[in-house]
């Protein structure tokens, strides 16, 4: 595998809740992409024409988020046991909404994101070496 092409991509449904608004169904892709070894991006896809939001965020967030409430800012994460476990993530910024996202979703994609990410920040960590003795070379 080359340097970047690393990915990994879970599809899912997501419950939307907002204040005032009700809770819909919508549909989500969280996406890690070895050239960002410390993000993940969480697409959200509106009805047919309305578009889509992206939001990206550290994605040791989600994993500690499936035992324990994690997260300052913007984004804050938590799990949620019951008949059906769910993982709570929480956007502050857009006025309170919350997703509700199947566990088992957010474990399957962490667990894949886990097998990968350990060499992507390895290789992260060695170019920016490379490139720092590059610049000390150079001065």
């Amino acid at each position: 595998m080359s340097e970047g092409t690393a990915s990994v991509t879970v599809g899912t449904t997501a419950i939307l809740e907002v204040p005032g608004a009700g809770a819909v169904p919508v549909a989500a892709d969280l996406e890690y992409r070895a050239r960002d070894c410390w993000a993940v991006r969480m697409v959200l896809r509106g009805p047919e024409g309305a578009g889509e939001v992206c939001w990206i965020f550290a994605w040791e967030l989600l994993a500690s988020g499936l035992a324990q409430c994690h997260g300052e800012g913007d984004v804050a994460v938590r799990p949620l046991f019951g008949t059906v476990d769910r993982v709570e993530v929480a956007l502050r910024r857009s006025a309170g909404a919350t997703l509700l996202f199947p566990a088992h979703d957010i474990a399957a994609f962490v667990g894949k994101v886990q097998e990968l990410s350990a060499w992507d920040v390895l290789a992260a960590r060695l170019g920016v070496d490379d490139e720092l003795s590059r610049m000390t070379e150079r001065a």
